[in-house]
């Protein structure tokens, strides 16, 4: 039954959604999922792939101020001074690397913090996440671009 309880709480932690109006569908997909043969063999597969995905995303963003979720495929970036999410976005985005805003996930009238949401899973291979969180360090090493100002 641990082993039950385990999956269950890891799979509520790692979609974020722990006390929230969702959580008694949540608990039935999971209930499910384990009352199937395979699913030890799926959950063991699902952790090492989680693990694969993070080891570089780790790597990478460990110098500056990121968090990764336990048990998610996406990490947040804080942004240093005097970089905007949005002009973050851009750069990167004109380096053929998507990220999104803190803007997309903004509720109400609060200012948003300047970071950024990534997602660790969605390249289509283990190099493209690399290069993509290689242009992420070089474009935070790299400093916000010097912009003319017209007076």
């Amino acid at each position: 039954m641990a082993v039950t309880f385990k999956f269950a709480a890891y799979t509520m932690h790692g979609f974020g959604w722990p006390g929230c109006a969702g959580r008694g569908r949540l608990l039935e997909i999971a209930q499910r999922w384990m009352q199937r043969r395979d699913t030890p063999a799926w959950f063991t597969w699902h952790c090492s792939e989680l693990a694969r995905h993070q080891a570089p995303a780790k790597e990478v963003l460990g110098e500056f101020d990121s968090r990764l979720i336990p048990g998610s495929f996406h990490a947040w970036l804080r942004l240093p001074e005097p970089w905007r999410a949005v002009d973050f976005n851009r750069a990167l985005r004109g380096k053929g690397v998507s990220i999104l805003a803190t803007e997309s996930f903004a509720v109400g009238r609060f200012p948003a913090p300047q970071a950024v949401r990534i997602s660790i899973s969605a390249p289509p291979t283990y190099a493209e996440e690399e290069r993509g969180l290689g242009t992420i360090r070089e474009q935070l090493q790299r400093g916000v671009p010097t912009r003319m100002t017209a007076i």
